[in-house]
């Protein structure tokens, strides 16, 4: 996760750098996610939203503009994230695949279950019971 102040346009020259950090610690491919932060403070927006579009893409990760103020976004932004973590959806298809908050709860309830049966059941790591 890269985040950038949506007014400081310094705070998004460096987001370049830290994507570079990310690929060079990985063999693999990561989830990315790039975040604008700081919307509810609009009246000074310096980075454009087109550009933290463009950068995102660039660089294969979700977008999401946020406020962590006020929370804006937060909740979509981690959903989308956690969506292209489960389904392992494209990085640029994300919108057209996000699930709904009730389908990402039904998989929660039910790793959820899963977990509380093997507790339940006496199947406890370490062999306890």
């Amino acid at each position: 996760m890269v985040v950038y102040d949506i007014t400081d346009a310094e705070s998004f020259a460096k987001a370049q750098y830290w994507f570079d950090t990310i690929n060079s610690h990985y063999l693999c491919e990561p989830h990315r996610l790039l975040l604008g932060n700081k919307i509810d403070q609009a009246d000074r927006r310096v980075v454009t939203y087109e550009d933290g579009w463009n950068l995102a893409q660039k660089n294969r990760a979700l977008f999401y503009e946020v406020s962590a103020k006020t929370g804006e976004n937060i909740c979509q932004a981690m959903q989308g994230l956690g969506s292209n973590i489960l389904y392992g959806t494209q990085w640029a298809d994300t919108a057209r695949y996000l699930p709904s908050a009730a389908i990402l709860q039904q998989h929660y309830q039910k790793q959820q279950a899963l977990a509380d049966s093997r507790v339940v059941g006496g199947d406890t790591p370490g062999g306890a019971k």
